[in-house]
């Protein structure tokens, strides 16, 4: 059960065990050849964390995926358990993980210029 208010927008609500948060990206840019970093959090104070992450093409096309992010304070670790795509031929791109100095970091390579995306993180410590 999650009591209390979450508020939206580049926000935090601080629980005793986890933290909820979003994070917004409205442009990733003309960069399509390698990853994006779109979301990090840092690794000494939290060791996964829970993801829904939106992506939306410039045409707008949409790709939700639901994945879990850990690590075990040398690597880290993703699994995408659903993506949704609309229009289902639509392939928006992938997401990947890295570690890098203190903080873990969700990457996104973008198939297509200038994607957003939109991130809901319940980090747990």
């Amino acid at each position: 059960l999650v009591t209390g208010s979450v508020r939206y927008g580049n926000n935090e609500n601080f629980y005793n065990d986890y933290t909820t948060t979003s994070y917004a990206n409205s442009n990733l840019g003309t960069n399509i050849s390698t990853a994006v970093n779109i979301f990090t959090f840092n690794k000494t104070a939290y060791s996964s964390a829970k993801i829904i992450a939106q992506v939306k093409g410039a045409t707008g096309n949409t790709q939700t995926s639901e994945m879990v992010l850990a690590h075990n304070g040398t690597d880290s670790y993703i699994t995408v358990y659903a993506t949704v795509v609309s229009p289902s031929t639509e392939d928006l791109g992938d997401f990947s993980t890295a570690i890098v100095g203190s903080d873990v970091q969700l990457n996104f390579k973008q198939n297509y210029v200038s994607s957003a995306t939109k991130v809901i993180a319940t980090l747990i410590k």
